[in-house]
């Protein structure tokens, strides 16, 4: 090789004119003199010649020296790669300007600006109509394709390599660690241990069609008509079940580094439903401590019924999302359905614990909203007892529970005191913090008292925002919404208050309710009526696509009340009649549907109307003496003396107001 390449250099060193010599496919030389023979010529090389190399594959050659000293440069696939505008220039060059531009988008996705992929399918599409795409058409267009990247390609792999890229086909994305995990010949892990990282970096430096998806060169996927390709000859090649181990083993190394969403999208490919509620169950904690349960009942809409209906945890998750949008009855049932599902025992002892745990919080909030304050108080203490540290969000709403408790009992001075007890021994950014947060919000709230409102909603918003809890998030606008709302500081108000009606996806439906409420008063206070009247209009609807008909007179309040602002009293007392208020439980809504019946009523000129206001007034004041609502009872007084001054009462109308 040494003779051999001074003898051409200085042949080449004669030519009197620059010339280029292309090596086409320069991956197919095996024999290292070749490559021995080139590495000494371009070690000196002759001034006149220019080397064009075309490789799937880098030359065994010192290239980082010839980098260090600027002699090459180098085209890889970003850069060969086509851009829209590229594509576009290229298939109206083939096709013709008559080309549709949906035609060119979807053969450049298609492609991904792959230009010899684009090549084949535009030869596929008929230059007299290149208007649409039809899929027989696309279907010559991928049959060549995928001749060419057997012939041209994976053909031209050793087997083992070929069998590595077929397994790891199933995978969207893929790394070294991945790789050896999924891969794993005779069921033998310990086998294919070690070999990921190199063959990535193979499969880089052969331009196997392996796209990186990060700057450190973890993470990658394939080309995708390379991967629709391998799916294909995978099927020819793998069993079903060889096929089915192959997701299985993708699952498991998801679900150990985290990738929760990954691993049950594989266990449920290997056809493993039971192993998917698994994956479930053993991170349901996670996604309550984040308030996902979007994505929580994204998760378990996967689930087919018979799996979940024999799987504990699962109800519990079920009924837990029940509970957040009011739909107690069906949490209820969803709870007994639980409860003979743990007794069958098929729960190791840490996780039985749990989810005796998380049992009887759900029941301690199905009694916290029918008033059954030792149940509550009962069913909390105990649930603290079982429940993992790790459990935040349930031992959050253990707490509430237990505060809620005293104060179904009439002692609001207790349930104060023990939520300030537990935010005081509590870590402050926590889920659990967060809640503890929450309900003196709510006892505030109860009460009227704005300013320290206030202050608990700002703390609520800085501790959610640092935890990402959406929900949290949501509900401290709308208590900060609603302080400024009461200050009439209308622009400060709107701009928490639409916040919250926003985020109608994460916040629960019950506050949400609330929020449309508040929003809509809003409105009416900045003089937009018919904004006003929309949102509660959007609101009603939204609510009885979620089948939450216990949120619904809330809404329907809200609007009898706009009605009446707006001058409609008539309508406002028709559709006050129509609200079906329910018990007289906890009156969380922003407006109490008797509070809007009774507004309404005052206004007609009718003594059967005034005698209704009157006992409307009367249950609510009963309410409020049993519990204490400083809130209400500020509306049932200020209704009371409107009522006496339209009975011409007017002394004791003063009287009222004043007390």
């Amino acid at each position: 090789p040494e003779i051999l390449a001074g003898s051409l250099a200085n042949d080449l060193q004669r030519l009197p004119n620059d010339f280029i010599l292309v090596l086409d496919d320069y991956h197919v030389i095996t024999n290292p003199q070749i490559h021995h023979l080139l590495e000494l010529l371009l070690s000196h090389p002759p001034a006149r010649l220019h080397l064009v190399v075309a490789t799937r594959a880098e030359p065994p050659w010192a290239l980082p020296q010839m980098r260090a000293r600027g002699q090459v440069s180098e085209l890889r696939f970003s850069e060969l790669q086509f851009t829209r505008v590229e594509s576009e220039q290229f298939l109206r060059h083939s096709l013709g300007d008559a080309i549709a531009p949906d035609v060119i988008t979807i053969l450049h996705e298609e492609s991904e600006g792959w230009a010899a992929g684009l090549q084949l399918m535009a030869l596929a599409i008929d230059r007299r109509d290149p208007v649409s795409v039809r899929s027989t058409r696309l279907a010559a267009a991928n049959e060549d394709i995928r001749t060419f990247l057997w012939d041209e390609v994976l053909s031209k792999q050793p087997l083992e390599v070929q069998n590595r890229l077929l397994a790891i086909s199933i995978l969207s994305r893929f790394s070294a660690s991945l790789c050896e995990s999924v891969y794993a010949p005779h069921g033998s892990q310990e086998v294919c241990e070690g070999w990921g990282r190199n063959f990535l970096s193979d499969l880089l430096h052969a331009n196997l069609f392996v796209i990186p998806l990060d700057g450190s060169h973890e993470f990658f996927r394939f080309h995708h008509l390379f991967q629709q390709f391998l799916v294909e000859r995978r099927k020819e090649r793998f069993t079903a079940a060889e096929i089915a181990a192959l997701h299985q083993r993708a699952s498991a190394w998801f679900e150990s580094h985290d990738f929760i969403e990954d691993a049950l999208d594989h266990a449920l490919a290997a056809g493993d439903a039971t192993g998917a509620a698994d994956i479930i169950g053993r991170h349901r904690m996670e996604l309550y401590n984040r308030d996902q349960f979007a994505r929580l009942r994204r998760w378990l809409g996967q689930i087919p019924p018979e799996v979940k209906n024999h799987h504990p945890e699962l109800l519990l998750a079920e009924a837990r999302i029940a509970s957040l949008n009011w739909r107690f009855t069906e949490s209820a049932v969803l709870l007994d359905h639980a409860e003979r599902e743990l007794a069958h025992g098929s729960l190791d002892p840490a996780a039985n614990d749990t989810a005796t745990g998380e049992l009887l919080v759900l029941r301690a909030i199905i009694g916290f909203w029918t008033g059954d304050a030792q149940t509550v108080v009962n069913n909390a203490t105990r649930a603290l007892e079982l429940l993992p540290a790790d459990a935040s969000h349930l031992r959050g709403n253990a707490h509430t529970g237990i505060a809620t408790g005293y104060y179904l009992d009439g002692d609001l001075g207790r349930a104060l005191g023990y939520i300030e007890e537990r935010l005081s021994e509590t870590p402050s950014l926590s889920p659990a913090y967060a809640w503890l947060l929450q309900t003196d919000a709510f006892f505030r709230w109860l009460q009227g008292d704005w300013t320290n409102l206030a202050l608990t909603g700002f703390r609520l918003l800085r501790v959610s925002e640092e935890l990402e809890l959406s929900d949290q998030q949501a509900l401290a606008h709308y208590f900060l919404g609603t302080v400024h709302y009461m200050r009439n500081e209308l622009d400060l108000a709107e701009e928490h208050l639409a916040k919250a009606f926003n985020a109608r996806f994460v916040l629960r439906l019950m506050w949400w309710a609330q929020a449309a409420a508040m929003v809509s008063l809003t409105y009416q206070a900045q003089e937009r009526p018919k904004e006003a009247r929309q949102v509660v209009e959007d609101a009603q609807t939204f609510i009885l696509e979620r089948h939450a008909m216990r949120v619904l007179p809330a809404v329907g309040a809200a609007l009898a009340e706009i009605e009446r602002r707006q001058g409609a009293v008539a309508a406002a007392v028709a559709r006050a009649r129509q609200v079906d208020p329910g018990p007289l439980t906890w009156a969380l809504a922003a407006i109490e549907p008797r509070i809007a019946q009774a507004r309404a009523l005052l206004w007609l000129d009718d003594d059967s109307g005034l005698d209704q206001t009157a006992a409307l007034l009367a249950e609510l004041r009963e309410f409020c003496d049993r519990l204490p609502n400083r809130r209400l009872a500020c509306e049932v007084e200020a209704l009371s003396a409107l009522l006496q001054d339209r009975r011409g009462e007017r002394e004791q109308a003063l009287a009222t107001v004043q007390c």
